[in-house]
């Protein structure tokens, strides 16, 4: 099933509690006075929005993803975040040279034996970023860091 893809739009004063939101990503959109209570937006992506004045008391938010996301006067009680999907990433432009994440990713994982995120399975909107965990220890980004610094010094690539 695809899912929508909407950008730049303004919802005032809608009740998603009654009236199901679309299911979907969400970027550069504005919630004002919005109900989501006890709404399920598992699996919906917010980037760039900003949630004003609402209340989002009980949602639930199984692999919801919220990214550079304001919550200006929110009602945010009894939230049910998932904590196994607590985490910590940083998010990178690809250098010039590659088409995508996905190519980047695929060199790196060949040559260095390190996975990183292709920006694009997030939407259309990363194909030219990439993702990279920061949820283990320092000593283990530390070794992969090394891994892909050996990679690059051997192959000369200029990752």
């Amino acid at each position: 099933m695809n899912k929508s893809y909407i950008v730049d739009k303004i919802f005032e004063k809608i009740n998603f509690a009654n009236n199901e939101i679309l299911e979907g990503e969400y970027e550069n959109c504005k919630f004002i006075n919005c109900d989501f209570a006890n709404a399920d937006l598992s699996n919906y992506i917010f980037s760039d929005c900003e949630f004003k004045d609402c209340n989002l008391s009980l949602v639930k938010l199984l692999n919801t993803s919220f990214r550079d996301v304001k919550f200006k006067k929110c009602k945010l009680l009894g939230c049910h975040f998932d904590p196994k999907q607590a985490g910590l990433f940083m998010w990178a432009a690809i250098p010039t040279g590659y088409s995508n994440g996905y190519q980047l990713c695929d060199e790196i994982l060949q040559q260095s034996n390190v996975f990183i995120t292709p920006g694009g399975i997030f939407g259309t909107a990363g194909d030219q970023y990439i993702r990279v965990s920061l949820c283990s220890s320092a000593e283990k980004i530390t070794a992969a860091i090394e891994r892909i610094r050996e990679s690059v010094t051997s192959t000369g690539n200029n990752l």
